[in-house]
């Protein structure tokens, strides 16, 4: 008989130490030998059969109590649920702050790692649409009809380029300032720099634009990853000289509203990287370093089983995946019964994505296909899909429930996505799974390495 109450619990060793770590309290326990041979024992028959075995040895009595003091918990969470779905149609209704629009799907560019600049098939391709006035202007009027409750709210420019739509851009933002009278209006936008003239500086410095300029570093890296598409030739020199009018210019402007967001390649040399921006006049906080090889939401397991044994993280992604998983291990308050993994959001709320033919999606970053949608201008939110989006984890519920990584779990609703069906599979979510359990992993035994070293 296949026992019920095996506890949630992770066994793992690094450098010939022996750890466990306790899901519950949050905690990793260094432990020898023979404690984790009893309790890879009581991940066998669980607890109630391990507790019967009235054993003598000193290390049998030491998980006895362990358990008595609470630790090993075989049921942590009695449901999988997203904590807000009750509110999923209140905040559709009237808390959506974040609108991106896809003012255009052209680009100027042709960069090397870009999945939009290869014509694979699987994602979108950058091709010359644009989206209209009617689209935009439905979009933000979308926005205003649904932000009643917001105190504030954020539109973004999305491409492809967004400059290579900077009229429509221009028309956007003028019509939301006569519209949004009562709120704060934030905009935003990721530019290659290329086409920042005098006038289009102008604009957005009066608009209080914050842009995050697409920059990778000195010349012989920008011109190696960044081309222009129409000839080949690099583009250091025009994106540089674009930079320096801003920077130089308009300089209480550069330091409040303007960030750089370099993309590293696995090879590329971090720390010469960072100090080329600083060098620039970019303080840490302007710099938010980009990892080639990750779309930003996936992690994925190679990476973190490639980066085992680095004394050092210098990959980029790695990085931050550490300084988020330290905050999560530092969060020591109990996980409550009803509960749901992060890396969902309600779909349209969070941020709400319009593409050029006023179709919505839970994101940028999100493949567009027909199974991800989440409405559109013309039909509205799909509430139904949106909800079952918002509790993805129900897929799996399950696995869920009984997951020692639970707490460090970030699955995002498109991880779940199979490619070639063209839906949400309960094997392409266990992929998921397996992808957040290796990253815990990873975290867990570099932090075990900073316990024993007293930090």
């Amino acid at each position: 008989m296949i026992a019920n109450d095996k506890p949630i619990i992770k066994l793992f060793t690094k450098s010939g130490h022996y750890y466990v770590y306790d899901t519950y309290f949050n905690t990793i326990l260094e432990i020898t030998n023979l404690h984790y041979k009893e309790l890879s024992l009581v991940n066998d028959i669980g607890i109630t059969a391990y507790l019967s075995l009235s054993k003598k040895e000193k290390e049998y009595n030491d998980i006895c109590m362990l358990i008595h003091k609470g630790f090993m918990k075989p049921n942590i969470v009695d449901r999988v649920e997203n904590s807000l779905s009750k509110y999923i149609n209140q905040l559709l209704n009237s808390c959506v702050n974040d609108l991106v629009l896809q003012i255009t799907k052209d680009c100027n560019f042709k960069c090397r790692y870009c999945g939009f600049a290869n014509s694979t098939g699987i994602d979108r391709n950058h091709e010359k649409i644009n989206m209209s006035w009617d689209i935009a202007k439905r979009s933000i009027d979308f926005l205003y009809r649904h932000s009643r409750d917001a105190s504030l709210v954020n539109i973004a420019f999305y491409g492809g380029e967004p400059l290579l739509n900077f009229q429509l851009l221009k028309k956007i933002t003028e019509y939301s300032n006569g519209l949004f009278k009562t709120k704060k209006i934030y905009y935003r936008m990721t530019t290659n720099a290329s086409l920042l003239t005098d006038e289009i500086i102008s604009f957005l410095v009066h608009n209080k634009f914050h842009i995050s300029l697409s920059i990778d570093g000195p010349e012989e890296i920008q011109n190696v990853h960044r081309s222009f598409k129409i000839n080949g030739n690099g583009t250091f020199s025009v994106v540089y000289n674009n930079f320096l009018k801003i920077k130089n210019n308009y300089p209480d402007y550069f330091d409040s509203y303007v960030k750089v967001m370099p993309v590293i390649v696995d090879g590329e040399d971090y720390n010469y990287i960072l100090k080329y921006f600083k060098n620039l006049g970019f303080d840490q906080k302007q710099i938010k370093m980009l990892n080639a090889e990750l779309s930003g939401i996936d992690f994925r397991a190679d990476v973190y089983e490639s980066h085992a044994d680095d004394k050092a993280i210098k990959n980029v992604a790695l990085l931050e995946a550490a300084n988020k998983m330290d905050s999560v291990y530092q969060n020591k308050q109990n996980i409550p019964k009803i509960w749901h993994h992060n890396g969902t959001c309600i779909p349209g709320v969070k941020r709400l994505f319009v593409d050029t033919d006023g179709v919505f999606f839970p994101c940028e970053k999100i493949l567009l296909r027909d199974n991800l949608s989440i409405g559109s201008l013309d039909c509205g939110f799909d509430i139904t899909r949106i909800k079952n989006m918002a509790n993805i984890g129900k897929m799996t519920e399950n696995r869920c429930k009984k997951c020692w990584a639970m707490r460090f779990c970030e699955i995002c609703v498109s991880q779940c996505n199979d490619i070639e069906q063209c839906e949400f599979t309960v094997n392409q979510k266990e992929h998921a799974c397996q992808d957040q359990e290796t990253k815990a992993l990873w975290y867990l035994k570099n932090r075990a390495i900073l316990i024993r070293q007293g930090e």
